[in-house]
This record gives structure tokens, sequence and C-alpha cells, in this order.
């Protein structure tokens, strides 16, 4: 399976949400959906927190070179 972009991620929660919510599914098909939800929500998460540490060196780098200049 090729991997998903953060957007796609996003938007198979969003699906996974309106199954959910809908209540249509057997119990055992219920309990394997909100499992990958479950999986996707960490995998954002830990995309998320990349994320932030890059703004973060990238805006130490800016301060840095705004003091020096």
């Amino acid at each position: 399976m090729a991997k998903q972009s953060f957007e796609q991620k996003l938007r198979r929660l969003e699906e996974i949400v309106e199954i959910l919510d809908r209540g249509d599914q057997t119990l055992d098909s219920m309990i394997k959906l909100y499992e990958e939800g479950m999986k996707l929500i960490a995998e954002s998460r830990k995309t998320l927190g990349k994320a932030e540490q890059r703004i973060t060196v990238i805006r130490a780098a800016q301060e840095s070179a705004a003091a020096d200049a």
C-alpha cells in the first residue's frame, strides 16, 4: 500500500467518523473502523509533531539571522 499523505489520512478519518455516526454497520465492522481511525490519528499526530519541530527550527534560524544583522 502506498504511503498516504496527511490530507488523505484526514479524509479517511472523516469517512470513518461518518460511517460510525450512521451506526449501520455490524459491531465487528465498527470496531475495525475505530481501530483504523485510532491508527490514523496516531500517525497524523506524529506528522504534526515533525512539522512543528521543522517550524521551530526555521523560526530559530530566522531569529538568529535577524539578531546577527
